[in-house]
């Protein structure tokens, strides 16, 4: 088989993705000193919310930059995300649903078994409101994973001006769909672009790692930081009309596409002993993004509660990231097995 990735998995992405759970971490977390204050809560809220996009970059960066040149490539790819995203997110799925139910007081289970009602609600949660509100992500994830192999084909065909053409089509639809009719209170019927949502963020990623050379490198720095000053200038004083500074809005992608390709081009893990770290830590990112918000919302304030509100947000997050960490560890070692089973199986 030929099925070969445009680049292998590096340390320095994998460093994005461990502040990336970080960030997602503190997005959800309580008592944030800075929320009393507009322009900088706008700031670093457009900040924490970088991770959403940065996961949604990388993953498109790594899936779209596969060249699939044989029929055999596709069945080898969907295989291994099956094994390796699907599986391990429908079991954690399911005993976060079941998790979930257990806190719920006075559950009417009426004649139905226990086990029998479980089954069937995270099931359900799977299926269509899922197990906890921060897996939202995984509903596009997939799609645009089962997308991959065929905007792979379409991606690789297209030269870097093509590329840039795109990525300018992008930004001038959203601009006029997210941004100027919602500004002006104003209703847009045209809604045919394909490239929507956050599968502009997952196409972003190749497109940042392929297109964005040192002769233009710059040019996305600069288009960054006026995006990032317009999307808080907007977010904090027309927090009303300024329609999604935090996913869809041109300005929000913008920035951040220039900080991708800022990260991408100067951020470079040279030091052994921190790449040994990092590709030990990137097996579990995955499994502490699905954990961590039931650790925030459950766990984490038993052990932080005797701190003064206005100095719990660092040990709220510190806390649930070690022990989404622990949790993690013990996932992987109950579903590697599992996983292993099922590529002999499949």
């Amino acid at each position: 088989m030929t099925n070969k990735s445009i680049s292998e998995r590096n340390a320095s992405d994998d460093l994005i993705r461990f502040f990336s759970v970080f960030l997602v971490i503190m997005v959800h977390a309580d008592n944030q000193p800075w929320s009393g204050i507009p322009i900088l809560s706008a700031l670093i809220r457009m900040i924490l919310l970088f991770s959403n996009s940065f996961f949604y970059m990388l993953s498109g960066k790594y899936n779209i930059g596969i060249e699939f040149n044989e029929a055999g490539d596709y069945l080898k790819y969907y295989k291994k995300k099956f094994v390796n995203i699907v599986f391990p997110y429908v079991f954690v799925s399911i005993l976060l649903s079941i998790w979930n139910l257990r806190k719920i007081p006075n559950l009417d289970f009426g004649s139905t078994p226990v086990a029998l009602y479980y089954l069937k609600s995270s099931l359900k949660d799977l299926i269509s409101s899922n197990s906890s509100t921060h897996l939202w992500f995984m509903f596009g994830l997939i799609g645009y994973l089962l997308s991959a192999p065929f905007l792979s084909k379409m991606f690789h065909a297209m030269s870097n001006i093509e590329l840039h053409i795109l990525y300018g089509i992008i930004i001038i639809w959203n601009t006029i769909t997210v941004l100027i009719f919602p500004f002006f209170n104003e209703p847009f019927g045209y809604h045919g672009w394909f490239l929507t949502g956050w599968m502009i963020h997952f196409c972003l990623g190749y497109y940042v790692d392929r297109a964005v050379t040192s002769s233009n490198a710059k040019l996305f720095y600069v288009m960054g930081i006026c995006g990032a000053f317009i999307n808080v200038m907007g977010a904090t004083f027309f927090a009303d009309r300024f329609s999604n500074p935090n996913d869809l809005a041109p300005t929000f992608i913008i920035t951040c596409v220039g900080v991708m390709a800022f990260l991408q081009r100067k951020l470079n893990v040279s030091d052994e002993r921190l790449k040994r770290i990092t590709r030990f830590m990137s097996g579990y990112y995955f499994y502490i993004y699905m954990v961590h918000f039931n650790i925030l919302k459950y766990i984490t304030p038993n052990i932080t509660n005797a701190i003064p509100k206005g100095l719990r947000f660092i040990p709220d997050v510190m806390v649930t990231f070690c022990i989404s960490f622990v949790c993690s560890i013990i996932l992987k070692i109950v579903i590697t097995p599992c996983s292993n089973l099922l590529k002999k199986i499949l």
